[in-house]
């Protein structure tokens, strides 16, 4: 097995303990990469022209929709080796280990074209201000130049986290931020180049993290280690890997779906008001990355682990463990940012309309944050039992069926930034209710199966 030292064990011993110590460095890694890209907002909206930080915002949903849409299958990679590992397939976790990292490059490559050959298409279709439209094409096209290392970074991210290592994808992100933050300031303060220079900065940081990562799962030890000549496609780990990552990735593409459709209406309010709308996504990007995907991704692994093991016993301590520290985490940290929202706001933006708005989302969504960490960790707990179809259903129908009940017919009604607002915790809460019957139902059938008693 890999290196257990740096491992945590997922079968057995505290779950309160072991999910908190799987989580941290998962939320550190998901909080260094928000502030980097809190830092190419930054400097471009301090240093670049008028609309430069609204031309960044407006890409967020359309290269999320692709990104997205793939990453998924990255979740799929993560179930299958954790699953492996726990029934102790050294075969089967080589197998998929490898064949998890073929599918992370093509994949990459693949997003990349779409997104290089259809973004400026997508960006008119969502309604992209006339005066920030320019921009933010450059962007998008240079943003996806570094997708294909952004997206084999993730998959062998999944990989190190399934063997309970999620050290080694902190480190490597803390690296490779420090890059983006410096070739930021040197592109865009120094040589003035606007968007095309934050944009610059990700990919060349992308391509770093990427090397980085494959070089130390290429000298990891145990089953997991990576070898160029065992680079294959094996045809069992694929199928397994696509039936979860398939619905995984259909599931997060929703989300960006139901973004794409409320920044479509937040476009028609113009670059101010998409500019503020940036300036308060970004900030609960925070909030999501130390909250919802530490636990989500527990909830998953923790899961899908004791389910390769046959420990069917543990599942509802895994998943009490993972919704009460995404509770206790998602209230302490809104109750300390919210008082500070306008302060933080300022950071991003000059502009007092950008602040105002940036406020206004914090307000109506970052308040209950919260809830959505319950709901990713239901979402990540029903996938780590193999039912990422199920998952996927769950979240069409409360998140994006929610969203687009908002935006197509209540906000037509009362058209205001506040209605838009509303959207996202009314789908998390009808969304959650789903969630918990759904895996009750679930886990309840697994231990029927095997002749567990209740």
């Amino acid at each position: 097995m890999a290196s257990r030292r740096r491992n945590i064990d997922m079968g057995s011993g505290s779950f309160l303990k072991n999910i908190i110590l799987f989580a941290i460095p998962i939320a550190l890694t998901g909080f260094l990469q928000c502030l980097y890209n809190a830092a190419d907002m930054v400097v471009v909206g301090k240093f670049g022209s008028s609309n430069s930080l609204a031309a960044v915002g407006a890409t967020g949903s359309p290269t999320g929709l692709l990104v997205n849409l793939f990453l998924g299958l990255s979740i799929g990679a993560s179930v299958i080796v954790s699953r492996s590992l726990g029934e102790g397939n050294r075969e089967k976790i080589i197998k998929a280990v490898h064949t998890a990292v073929s599918i992370g490059a093509i994949a990459g490559v693949l997003v990349a074209l779409l997104g290089f050959l259809f973004c400026e298409q997508l960006l008119i279709l969502m309604g992209v201000p006339s005066d920030i439209l320019d921009k933010s094409v450059l962007y998008t096209k240079i943003f996806f130049v570094g997708v294909p290392a952004s997206m084999l970074f993730n998959f062998i991210g999944a990989i190190f986290r399934a063997s309970g290592n999620t050290k080694t994808p902190l480190i490597v992100s803390l690296l490779s931020g420090i890059l983006n933050v410096i070739l930021n300031c040197i592109f865009v303060i120094a040589f003035k180049m606007d968007v095309a220079g934050v944009a610059a900065a990700t990919a060349v940081s992308c391509y770093f993290s990427a090397t980085i990562s494959l070089i130390l799962l290429k000298n990891e030890h145990g089953p997991i280690r990576f070898f160029f000549k065992k680079l294959t496609i094996d045809k069992e780990s694929l199928k397994d890997i696509l039936i979860i990552g398939i619905p995984s990735g259909l599931n997060s593409a929703m989300y960006s779906i139901s973004n794409i459709l409320i920044n479509t209406r937040i476009n028609s309010f113009g670059s101010t008001v998409v500019g503020g709308h940036a300036v308060g996504t970004n900030i609960s990007a925070f909030l999501y990355q130390l909250n919802v995907t530490p636990f989500a991704q527990a909830s998953v692994s923790f899961i899908a682990y004791n389910y390769g093991a046959k420990k069917y016993e543990n599942f509802k301590k895994i998943i009490g463990a993972c919704l009460l520290w995404a509770v206790a985490v998602g209230a302490a940290i809104t109750a300390l940012l919210l008082p500070f929202g306008e302060s933080v706001a300022s950071v991003y933006t000059n502009s007092q309309s950008e602040i105002e708005i940036g406020v206004l989302f914090l307000t109506i969504v970052g308040i209950l944050h919260w809830i959505l960490g319950i709901s990713e960790t239901l979402n990540g707990a029903i996938r780590g039992l193999g039912k990422s179809f199920t998952a996927m259903i769950l979240s069409v129908i409360g998140i994006c069926g929610i969203r687009v009940i908002f935006t197509q017919f209540i906000f037509p009604l009362f058209p205001t930034i506040s209605c838009l607002y509303l959207s996202y915790p009314v789908s998390w809460i009808i969304t959650i209710t789903m969630q918990v019957i759904t895996f009750l139902l679930l886990s309840r059938s697994v231990r029927k199966n095997e002749g567990i008693s209740q």
